[in-house]
Formats: C-alpha cells, structure tokens, sequence
C-alpha cells in the first residue's frame, strides 16, 4: 500500500494526542517529582524518557506531514547544514545556487521556529525549573484544540479539470497515476 497525500486528520489527533500526554506526564512527574531538587534521582530519568518520547512523536508527526523536512532530533546538525547552504544560496555557482535557496525555502521557518521556541523555553527555565513544562504542555493542548482542516490531494480527472479530494479518502488509493496527472499539486511522470 502506498502513502498519498498527509497523514489522515484523524492519525495526526492521535500522534498529537499522544504527544500532549506525555508532555502533561512530563510536567506532573517534574512537579510532583522535584526534579530539579534531585537531578539524578528516579523521578529525573523518567522526566527524560518522557519528554524524549514526546520529541519523538513530534518529530514522527512533523516527517508525515511536511515531506523532506528537517529533523527535530537533530537541529544542531540541521543548522549546521543550513548555514552551509545559505553559503551555497549566495554563491555565484548556478546549480548549487538554486538548489540550496530551495532547500531554504523548506526549512527556514522550522529552524527559526525551532530558535524561537529555544528562546521562550530558556526564559520559562529562569523563571521557574520545574514549572516549565508547562509552556509545551500547553501548547500542545492547544494545539489539539485547534480546528485542523483536512489534507487534500488535488487530481487531474479524465475530463481535463482539477479537483480536490481529502488525502484520507479511501478511495485515494485507487485513484489513476498516468503521467500527466497531479499530485498534492505536483506535476509527475
């Protein structure tokens, strides 16, 4: 069975479920715990374990959903590698010009979300340790509060028109593939 299209609406609620209740018993176990009291203790390594868990399934969520991004494990070799590229981008070299901008175009906006949440973290972390925790478990409630709108897969039918369909039809998997066709507005052979 092949994959089209995002994740169904409601596979990504569950990974974005899951990810909030381990964020949620992230903040519970580094409260009720005292983490930061006791940085080697038990109530520590499960901390850790959770919120590792939690990064996992951001960062399984994010590949699912944004094909060829970068990934959230990794983000110092990321930025590493994007400053590499940046240095490609304003070169004079025309190939390597052009393939490094577009691979700026795709993952400029995650890293510098990803710096702005380092950010906001470190100063949650000065205000209170423990209490930290918070601010993801938070968002990620809100996050699963948000109204998501479905993927759709836009299809180039018999007839010469386009149309859009939800990625999570089940009938996606039966749609035709000849060249000439669309998909997720992709021209392919």
């Amino acid at each position: 069975m092949r994959r089209i299209g995002a994740l169904s609406p409601a596979a990504t609620r569950a990974v974005l479920l899951m990810q909030f209740g381990l964020l949620l018993a992230v903040l519970l176990v580094s409260v009720l715990g005292h983490v930061t009291q006791s940085p080697t203790g038990s109530a520590a390594l499960v901390t850790v374990l959770l919120a590792t868990s939690a990064m996992a399934a951001q960062n399984a969520l994010l590949h699912l959903q944004v094909p060829g991004s970068p990934a959230t494990a990794v983000m110092t070799g990321n930025l590493v590698s994007t400053i590499i590229f940046a240095l490609d981008a304003v070169s004079n070299e025309g190939a390597r010009h052009t393939a490094a901008a577009a691979h700026l175009r795709n993952v400029l906006g995650l890293l510098g979300g990803f710096m702005l949440g380092c950010a906001v973290a470190a100063a949650f972390l000065l205000i209170d340790r423990d209490w930290a925790w918070a601010l993801p478990a938070t968002s990620a409630g809100l996050v699963l509060l948000w109204k998501h709108k479905a993927p759709t897969l836009t299809v180039l039918g018999g007839d010469g028109r386009l149309t859009e369909h939800y990625a999570s039809d089940p009938a996606a998997s039966e749609w035709p593939q000849q060249a000439g066709e669309h998909e997720m507005g992709r021209k392919y052979r």
